[in-house]
């Protein structure tokens, strides 16, 4: 059974199944991104097994998930929400946070994160500085 981990990241990158291990992750209920998985199936780029990166180094995209939520406000508010669970889901030492995912194309010093908005920003409030990236290479 899969399980949307960085130890099961590395495990499928030990194997050479890195893009296996995003797909699945992906299309789960952890990951809830399909559109992202067609983007990747589609434009087909490399996808590098995860290395650990320093946070100051990607931007954000921004693409709120809450499109029910008619004001900008509401839907800050939600992401934030979110970024607060998943602090706390951290803290407690049984989360094993998934890699970000994130554009490997350097732009102007930055990295694009495709994946893991809510994971960067609870990172962050922890004061942890680098962590696991999978790169997506054209």
């Amino acid at each position: 059974m899969f399980e949307p981990t960085l130890k099961s990241a590395m495990e499928y990158a030990n194997h050479g199944k890195t893009e296996e291990w995003v797909h699945c992750f992906l299309l789960g209920d952890e990951g809830g991104n399909k559109s992202l998985s067609d983007a990747i199936k589609s434009y087909k780029p490399k996808c590098i097994a995860p290395k650990l990166m320093r946070l100051d180094l990607f931007k954000r995209i921004h693409e709120w998930k809450a499109e029910k939520y008619a004001l900008a406000g509401e839907r800050e508010e939600w992401f934030w929400n979110q970024v607060n669970a998943q602090v706390e889901r951290y803290n407690t030492g049984e989360w094993d946070m998934p890699p970000l995912m994130a554009d490997m194309k350097n732009r102007e010093g930055f990295y694009n994160l495709f994946d893991g908005n809510h994971r960067i920003e609870a990172l962050k409030k922890l004061g942890i500085k680098e962590y696991w990236v999978i790169g997506l290479e054209e």
